[in-house]
């Protein structure tokens, strides 16, 4: 799979596995985009607060929160309302009503690189949509 997307989208990646987290880091930059790794959510909102991204990656369940909580943080920065959200977890279902006003994809866990690239090529739309 040397096909790489067409653009340079800013691309966050949280996961507490971080081993997961840089495996991922190195799929989306195979796909030419710009990521950054964190851990955290506390660095997640810090990253996202000093900069913009076009979507976030986020593992559901981490220990110091997780992706819900991450989703109701972003929808109170208006500053961050086209900001595309991938939450990835191994968990089949979740607390849907935190996704309201929120794009928001699913990728299951454990995923393939060509899931990573699908999801990534729904982002490239769903941004494309809100820049258009």
């Amino acid at each position: 799979m040397n096909e790489k997307l067409s653009y340079q989208q800013q691309v966050l990646v949280v996961d507490d596995d971080v081993d997961l987290a840089e495996i991922t880091a190195d799929c989306l930059s195979d796909f030419g985009l710009v990521v950054q790794t964190v851990f955290t959510i506390p660095q997640a909102k810090e990253k996202l607060s000093e900069k913009k991204y076009d979507y976030v990656i986020t593992d559901l369940t981490m220990p110091d929160g997780g992706g819900l909580e991450l989703i109701s943080w972003v929808k109170t920065k208006s500053s961050e309302e086209d900001l595309g959200i991938v939450i990835a977890s191994g968990q089949l279902s979740f607390e849907i009503d935190a996704l309201n006003g929120v794009a928001v994809e699913w990728l299951p866990k454990p995923f393939s690189k060509l899931q990573l690239k699908e999801v990534c090529d729904k982002m490239k739309r769903f941004q494309r949509g809100n820049t258009g």
